[in-house]
């Protein structure tokens, strides 16, 4: 079998990873807080190289292990990672809508208490007051534990600190984080970034809170949608060099076995 089909095959499922994320971040064009991801692949051989007689030398003689074109294997996807660049803030005029301008996140407790992060503000109350994200999971106070709104509270303000005001009394304040390296942070569905373990939050006080704005996601769709076809037409090319090589195979062993 020709070496150029594995090739192609490794190409094809290449581009097949590169389709998933163009995809996934097609479909959250529209998402508050969404931040575009990407691929990243590196070139891989099959071999380390082929040792090729040179009939000038003298028997038992070779020359040093040098790469043929037939040795390459072609691309394998190796990450998928968030590029964290700042999305456009569209106006609300929610109270409880908040758009980040920095690096930090928000704080939220997971469906299991731990602590998750987002760049999504849209905030709204349940039924008991409590302050939660638009999945429905409670936002986190600084120095820990969850907001609540108290049913009388009236003009609600955020600052730019993040603390919730209401008439000129501090009822909490949004916990702000960031990250040495957030791109160890693991995304879990569109928006909610869950730390490894080793990988600790710190304060952001840089991070500027701004009330009744939310952060557009960053993915531009014209351009998502450009690479999609661009993905998709060389996903088909991989695909026809594997039929190709295919038929020669199969070609080569008919000849083969014709006396």
């Amino acid at each position: 079998m020709a070496n150029g089909i594995y090739t192609s095959m490794s190409g094809a499922i290449a581009q097949e990873r590169a389709m998933e994320t163009v995809s996934h971040n097609l479909a959250n064009a529209m998402t508050t807080g969404f931040k575009r991801q990407q691929d990243s692949f590196e070139a891989v051989r099959a071999k380390v190289g082929a040792q090729i007689a040179n009939p000038d030398q003298a028997p038992g003689a070779y020359e040093p292990p040098r790469a043929l074109p037939e040795d390459r294997v072609g691309v394998a996807h190796t990450d998928r990672h968030t590029l964290w660049q700042q999305g456009a803030l569209k106006k609300t005029d929610n109270p409880l809508d908040v758009g980040l301008v920095g690096d930090g996140l928000l704080a939220v407790q997971g469906p299991n208490g731990e602590a998750r992060y987002t760049r999504a503000g849209a905030m709204t109350l349940r039924p008991d007051g409590v302050l939660v994200s638009d999945q429905g999971l409670p936002v986190r106070a600084l120095g820990g534990g969850t907001i609540q709104i108290p049913d009388d509270a009236q003009d609600i303000a955020i600052t730019l600190e993040g603390k919730i005001m209401s008439q000129g009394d501090e009822i909490g304040q949004l916990e702000v984080v960031k990250f040495d390296d957030p791109s160890a942070l693991i995304l879990e569905g569109a928006t909610l970034y869950a730390a490894p373990q080793g990988v600790n939050p710190q304060r952001d006080e840089g991070t500027q809170v701004v009330q009744g704005r939310l952060e557009q996601s960053t993915v531009n769709a014209i351009s998502a949608m450009t690479t999609m076809i661009r993905t998709q037409r060389v996903f088909e090319f991989n695909n026809q060099a594997i039929r190709t090589y295919r038929q020669m195979d199969s070609q080569a062993a008919k000849d083969i076995a014709r006396p």
